[in-house]
């Protein structure tokens, strides 16, 4: 509940103004629509990439 509670508030702030926000929890993403998720990994070569390709299916969490 808290967690779906923190992306209202993003959603909501994100109206007003434009933030970055970083995560490694599945919990907080599975919340997010996919247009609201960039993914990134890491190049061999050591820079950032974006991943349009593959990126899992939110599960949706009760």
């Amino acid at each position: 509940m808290a967690k779906q509670l923190i992306v209202e508030r993003l959603r909501e702030a994100s109206e007003r103004t434009q933030f970055l926000i970083t995560t490694h929890s599945a919990v907080l993403t599975d919340r997010l629509k996919p247009e609201e998720l960039i993914a990134f990994a890491r190049a061999d070569d050591g820079s950032s990439v974006i991943l349009t390709e593959h990126i899992p299916q939110p599960r949706r969490h009760q």
